[in-house]
């Protein structure tokens, strides 16, 4: 674990793509008033929690020297950073989101067209298609009314003229709800980066982190890939969540548990090109 020479260079890229991956974090964090001594505490926390993973807990005291030579920190601050971490506990699993992503990706909730179907409020009077078991299948100890208020002021669902709750947006993204958007934002980015680091040390198997550059793009061309890329992560969603479903049933019925969580999924994002020498055309690429 300790450091070593990097002749080639290395050291000076992995920094300069640091740099991009800080960029956006750092100004997310100006924008909320985190200021560089929180940073730089929080950062300090997390090299010693990473650098301490390898390193048995039984020899503390060799284990305290080996962290201060990977980390560059000296011992007394590795030793109060062990015993006292800083990193705030996560909220943990949003049952919204969890309830979103079950109503959208089981076929039960859907008609014979494919489309989501509006669910009874209650059980009394949907059974196991309504609102109130969905949520109870998903987590017990929580009240589905809760869970409907709260999706409800997100703009997420709303009640028909049937008195039947009803999704009204195609993919769940609570923009009114800060805590919500940054649990999303924590998963999502710090799983793609986790493949990404996956990928380049090398280790096996490769893991899928695939993405596409166009370049020299009008407006009116982003706006319309944009728009056929969300329509393909629909039908996406829609057949891979019925696959996770299917599979899931038969490893039950045939008694196989499983202990691995995956996620899936796509961005898009678009800044002005700069490069006016290079021909814009598309360009593939993976870690």
């Amino acid at each position: 674990m300790s450091a070593s020479p990097d002749p080639s260079g290395q050291s000076l890229q992995l920094l300069h793509a640091a740099r991009q991956v800080l960029t956006p974090l750092v100004r997310l964090m100006l924008a909320h008033g985190v200021k560089y001594n929180q940073l730089q505490e929080l950062l300090k926390s997390v090299m010693v929690e990473v650098a301490s993973e390898d390193i048995a807990r039984s020899q503390a005291m060799r284990a305290q020297s080996r962290i201060s030579v990977a980390t560059g920190l000296r011992r007394p601050e590795v030793k109060r950073l062990l015993e006292e971490p800083i990193t705030p506990h996560s909220k943990g699993r949003s049952v919204m989101a969890d309830v979103f992503g079950r109503w959208t990706a089981d076929r039960r909730y859907r008609d014979a067209r494919g489309r989501i179907k509006p669910l009874a409020r209650l059980s009394s009077v949907g059974g196991e298609e309504s609102f109130e078991a969905l949520v109870r299948s998903i987590k017990k100890d929580v009240h589905p009314r809760s869970v409907f208020e709260d999706m409800q002021r997100l703009g997420l669902i709303a009640l028909d003229k049937q008195g039947r709750v009803k999704l009204i947006q195609s993919a769940f993204t609570p923009k009114q709800d800060l805590a919500e958007m940054l649990n999303f934002l924590g998963a999502n980015v710090g799983s793609h980066l986790e493949t990404a680091v996956h990928n380049t040390l090398g280790l096996s198997p490769d893991l899928l982190e695939q993405s596409m550059l166009g370049e020299g793009l009008s407006d009116r061309a982003v706006a319309q890939v944009e728009a056929r890329a969300r329509e393909e992560w629909r039908r996406l969603f829609r057949e891979l969540g019925d696959l996770m479903m299917q599979t899931m049933k038969q490893d039950k019925a045939e008694g196989i548990s499983g202990d691995r969580q995956m996620r899936i999924g796509m961005y898009s994002s678009n800044t002005v090109w700069v490069d006016e020498e290079k021909a814009p055309t598309p360009s593939t690429s993976s870690a």
